[in-house]
């Protein structure tokens, strides 16, 4: 079972199909008329290698409420929990844009992550 979990969250090669699906699953389960959470563009980059593993780096920009903003860092922050199916991540630096007031009268954010997927070392 253990295995099984890590296969998900700490898997073997980059998976950018699979990792894209996972975002795009949270991006539907958070998105609602008055709640909204877009994301704009995936932009991946070239993955690195250390001593112990290695990292896809990826460049998101986003459309958010500001309470669907605090679940995004939640997700990112709780990432590569046995529990929690999430491939393991983290923020290596955020750009905010406080913007326009959204339809249900809460400002939006505009934000670009910069963020660090990881996988095992080939």
């Amino acid at each position: 079972e253990i295995e099984s979990k890590l296969a998900t969250i700490f898997p073997k090669a980059d998976n950018y199909t699979a990792l894209t699906r996972q975002i795009d699953t949270y991006e539907q389960e958070l998105a609602t008329k008055n709640d909204p959470f877009e994301i704009a563009n995936i932009d991946y980059q070239n993955p690195t290698t250390n001593e112990n593993h290695s990292i896809l780096p990826m460049r998101m920009n986003i459309r958010s409420s500001a309470e669907n903003f605090t679940r995004f860092l939640h997700l990112v922050e709780n990432s590569g929990a046995l529990d929690s199916d999430i491939r393991l991540m983290d923020i290596s630096s955020i750009r905010l844009d406080f913007g326009e007031e959204g339809e249900s009268g809460s400002k939006e954010i505009n934000f670009s992550v910069q963020i660090n997927a990881y996988f095992q070392k080939t």
